[in-house]
């Protein structure tokens, strides 16, 4: 059932019937001692008290074997006013139900006689089911979709391996073909066409810190000494990553962060500058190369992209 809790406890004030005039008797008992704490988002069995200028329920029954179960909003305490209140109340739903049923329940047989109306309805009914089926298997698929297509954003929060993660299917989208650094260190090797990058991926709650370069500036070294080919290091730090990228004022690059890397050729960015050059790709994927490009012939901060 989609039962739907409610934070905030309404009175019976907000409450209005909508059900058959034999329990309007039992509604009028109880109508200034209760309250509701849920509603049903979705019909359930026959409903007849609602949100007020809604279509949600508070108040339903439903035939159950040889009884009936109710669903009734609660009393505002317990006081014994309200609880004789409520017991009344149950009395006078239980006699509306006697006059609903005919006096007597429903034998099993009966069942086997059924009027044209009563097909066509059930028929309507066995379509409406197909279809809520149909509908809420669409929005199951939808929501992991959903999902799935906002992983992105942590490009925007994220930290540690699942920002490394993000960053890695970013820029191979961008047109990168990225893979583990040898020996499976912690960096990232880039390749496109005959060029090579080493990457250095952190996410932090500050700005960048000139160990970051140095530890870029390790791995270009490392990758040098084994292959004899001098890859461009790229420094892609998620800085400030606590504050809405709207709110981040302050320099993600320290001045003596930006004179040490450019003096070893590095490019710095950030990872909300991956984020907005990978909507700009899926908008403009003919700039995929002259993008790819400037970022290997950048020296120091990269200046592009920088706000979201």
């Amino acid at each position: 059932m989609a039962l739907k809790e409610k934070v905030v406890k309404a009175s019976g004030q907000n409450i209005e019937f909508r059900g058959d005039s034999i329990f309007a008797k039992s509604w009028e008992t109880i109508k200034g001692v209760c309250q509701y704490n849920a509603y049903f988002k979705t019909p359930l069995g026959s409903p007849f008290l609602f949100i007020k200028d809604t279509n949600y329920s508070v108040a339903s029954w439903i035939k159950y074997n040889e009884g009936y179960i109710f669903f009734i909003p609660g009393t505002v305490d317990d006081s014994d006013t309200h609880f004789h209140n409520f017991v009344a109340a149950a009395k006078s739903l239980t006699d509306g139900i006697t006059v609903l049923s005919g006096g007597t329940s429903m034998p099993e047989w009966a069942n086997n006689y059924i009027s044209p109306e009563e097909a066509a309805l059930r028929g309507q009914l066995i379509e409406l089911n197909d279809e809520l089926r149909r509908v809420t298997n669409a929005i199951g698929d939808l929501e992991i979709k959903i999902q799935e297509a906002g992983k992105y954003k942590i490009l925007l929060y994220g930290t540690g391996v699942g920002l490394e993660e993000q960053v890695t299917f970013a820029l191979e989208e961008i047109g990168f073909t990225v893979q583990r650094g040898i020996n499976n260190r912690n960096d990232l090797l880039l390749k496109y066409g005959e060029k090579t990058g080493v990457v250095e991926v952190k996410g932090v709650s500050k700005s960048a810190a000139e160990k970051h370069a140095a530890q870029l500036e390790k791995w270009v070294s490392e990758y040098f000494a084994e292959t004899g080919i001098l890859p461009k290091g790229f420094l892609i730090i998620n800085t400030f990553n606590q504050v809405d990228p709207r709110q981040r004022t302050e320099a993600s690059f320290p001045n003596q962060m930006i004179k040490y890397s450019t003096s070893r050729n590095h490019c710095l960015l950030t990872t909300v500058q991956i984020f907005n050059i990978l909507l700009y790709i899926r908008i403009h994927p003919e700039e995929k190369e002259k993008i790819i490009n400037s970022l290997f012939e950048n020296v120091g901060e990269y200046n592009m992209f920088k706000n979201i």
